[in-house]
């Protein structure tokens, strides 16, 4: 609560200790999770998994490098979110705005910066599961005061912006 612990360590090995850290009751559960993955298939996975088990009810995880590479961070995101679907706050998005960030909607849950590369997921609070919907297979153009005119790229899926 109030405190930043800076780690120098793996992301494995930095979720792992905050998690254990955090069943024994040493260090509150963190509320919010950055994660500059590993971009290998597989690794980015584990990353996330670990992330979700270690951040608290109704915390934050976010990274970058959704574009980048050969596209192992965004499969693997993509994976994890079929995998967690009614774990993940779908109104997150919307209530970004408030602090000033346009997201926009990639599935259910998952949100992107349209400003930069990065992902965004919020996990809902305990005992909170919402049902889970069917898997999106493209980009889903979302948010408050984005339309077809101002949304995402048709490139990534029907209804986004043609230019």
């Amino acid at each position: 609560a109030g405190a930043i612990l800076p780690l120098q360590a793996t992301s494995i090995v930095g979720l792992k200790l905050f998690d254990a850290l955090g069943r024994r009751g040493v260090v509150p559960r963190p509320q919010v999770i950055y994660l500059d993955s590993a971009h290998e298939e597989g690794e980015v996975l584990l990353e996330l998994e670990l992330a979700w088990k270690t951040v608290a009810p109704g915390g934050i995880v976010f990274g970058d490098d959704w574009v980048l590479g050969d596209g192992a961070v965004r499969r693997d995101l993509l994976r994890f979110v079929s995998a967690h679907a009614g774990e993940l706050d779908d109104d997150f998005g919307r209530s970004a705005e408030a602090w000033g960030r346009v997201l926009g909607r990639v599935q259910r849950g998952l949100f992107l910066s349209y400003n930069s590369i990065q992902f965004f997921m919020r996990k809902l609070p305990d005992g909170v599961r919402e049902p889970d919907p069917p898997t999106l297979t493209s980009f889903d153009c979302w948010g408050g005061g984005f339309d077809g005119g101002g949304c995402c790229s048709t490139a990534h899926g029907p209804g986004g912006n043609p230019e």
